[in-house]
């Protein structure tokens, strides 16, 4: 029993050890979970610290991204209420323009070409309003993409240099003219020409035969240098009524001196305002003199006339410097004063003469040649002309006999005449070969003021061969001495010019 007592009291020993073990190892346990668990709760408290920071930095991004995406909408929308207003004015003037609000850019500028046509009164062959609409408007169905499309082109080049060059530009009209020339370049039209507007002014007085505002000569720089040369004193001019002859050196204009400010700006100060009184210091041989003259507009000369007396025969010179409006006017009365002096045979000069209009050659040769007689067949490029012959109706005709000086710049119309004379057996060409130039040119007046020429046809002598490119080679070559050849007529004196001796003598030996 005692032995039984202990035992027990052995076991509650052992039990309150083991219960004892077990409960300090709990509360160990326990301090230790509290221990980390709170240094965690600390770490993960300042996460949770960190993160709340970071997300209220990210609205306050947001916000400001929300504030600045409101003032980009409100300011899209500004700029398409500004849009929509312009796309409404662009949409007024579509109407307008085209009668319809679905007019497209083809249709813009179809109607723009054609009311520039018809401000023009110029540009296609149809006579009528509604052949003219019909050809627009075929030009526009097979052309109209191709122009966008250079438009476009040409609009790019632009801006490329209007934002991009380094240098500086030229003004619109130079830049405008040197497109147009670069077109004409491209087109390989050799004989088309781009006119500025005052180029314009210039040469439509030249082939009106007047003279814009001057005293009425035609000079070249002084060979020896520092004066101008005259070449030539049109008839009635302010010049001649000066007493200024051909062959005198104008050494300076008011008190200018042309050796200082050179020959351009020297011409330059010749022309002026109709009703200006100019002075002139003239050196005429040995003797300087000085003439006044009024400036006034004056009509120039396109035909020269005298006469030449050799072995007793008087023989008509005449020198046609160009085919312009007053050339068959001034043809006829040249013609009467020579007639007049009885002369035996008549000499035409076209040597230089390099041509001009279409309906003075024509007039020239009716004058000369006998009634129905061919004078040029044209073949235009613009198929709804299709071909064209001109043939003389005059009644009256020369019956004198003709000889035709020409030389290599003889051009154009100009060897059209000779040609023709000689087709029909009216004439003997003397000289040297002409240029070779057997097409036609129109010209075309821009709404700007500027001008252009474009050729339209080919056109052939009498004979139906061309010259184009090869020129007319004379019956009777005589060309002048090498030192010469360069030399303008005006300047080629008599003894040097064989072309000229030798026409005198087939004249006056027949």
């Amino acid at each position: 029993m005692k032995l039984l007592k202990k035992q027990v009291s052995l076991l509650r020993a052992v039990l309150c050890v083991a219960l004892c073990v077990v409960f300090t190892g709990l509360t160990t346990y326990q301090f230790c979970y509290y221990a980390v668990y709170s240094d965690y709760r600390q770490q993960l408290g300042d996460q949770t610290a960190a993160m709340q920071a970071e997300f209220d930095l990210l609205l306050a991004g947001r916000d400001a991204q929300i504030a600045s995406l409101t003032a980009e909408l409100a300011a899209t929308e500004t700029a398409r209420d500004s849009l929509a207003a312009e796309v409404g004015e662009l949409t007024k003037r579509l109407v307008s323009i085209t009668g319809s609000r679905e007019g497209t850019a083809e249709d813009c500028l179809r109607l723009l070409l054609l009311a520039s046509l018809n401000a023009q009164n110029v540009g296609t062959t149809a006579s009528q309003p509604a052949h003219r609409e019909a050809e627009v408007a075929a030009y526009m169905e097979t052309y109209a993409s191709d122009f966008v499309s250079l438009a476009e082109r040409l609009l790019f080049i632009d801006f490329l240099y209007r934002t991009n060059y380094a240098g500086t530009l030229p003004g619109n009209d130079a830049l405008q003219a040197g497109m147009a020339e670069g077109y004409i370049a491209a087109a390989g039209d050799v004989y088309a020409k781009f006119y500025t507007p005052a180029e314009y002014r210039d040469f439509a007085a030249s082939m009106n035969a007047s003279i814009r505002c001057g005293i009425g000569v035609v000079s070249t720089e002084d060979p020896a240098g520092g004066a101008m040369l005259v070449l030539h004193v049109h008839t009635a001019s302010p010049a001649k009524e000066a007493g200024l002859l051909a062959g005198d050196r104008i050494l300076a204009i008011d008190g200018q001196a042309v050796a200082e400010i050179g020959y351009e700006a020297a011409r330059a100060l010749v022309a002026g305002e109709p009703d200006t009184t100019i002075t002139l210091t003239v050196a005429r041989g040995e003797e300087t003199l000085r003439l006044t003259a009024v400036r006034r507009q004056v009509d120039a000369d396109s035909v020269i006339y005298r006469t030449y007396t050799e072995n007793g025969k008087r023989i008509g010179y005449l020198r046609l410097l160009s085919f312009n409006a007053k050339t068959a006017e001034q043809l006829e009365a040249a013609l009467l004063a020579l007639q007049r002096e009885g002369v035996a045979g008549l000499v035409f000069d076209v040597r230089d003469n390099t041509g001009g209009y279409l309906s003075s050659i024509v007039s020239v040769l009716d004058r000369i040649l006998p009634k129905g007689k061919l004078l040029i067949s044209l073949a235009y490029g613009n198929e709804n002309n299709g071909q064209t012959a001109y043939y003389s109706e005059d009644d009256e005709q020369l019956t004198l006999p003709i000889v035709v000086l020409q030389n290599r710049r003889t051009a154009s119309a100009a060897e059209l005449f000779a040609g023709a004379l000689r087709d029909h057996g009216y004439a003997t060409l003397i000289g040297e070969t002409t240029f070779g130039k057997c097409t036609m040119q129109t010209g075309y007046r821009l709404n700007d003021g500027s001008y252009i020429t474009v050729t339209v046809a080919d056109y052939l002598p009498p004979s139906g061969t061309s010259y184009e490119g090869t020129g007319l080679a004379p019956d009777i070559s005589a060309p002048v001495a090498e030192e010469y050849v360069e030399t303008t007529i005006y300047l080629l004196p008599k003894e040097q010019d064989a072309p000229l001796h030798t026409a005198l003598a087939l004249l006056t030996n027949e």
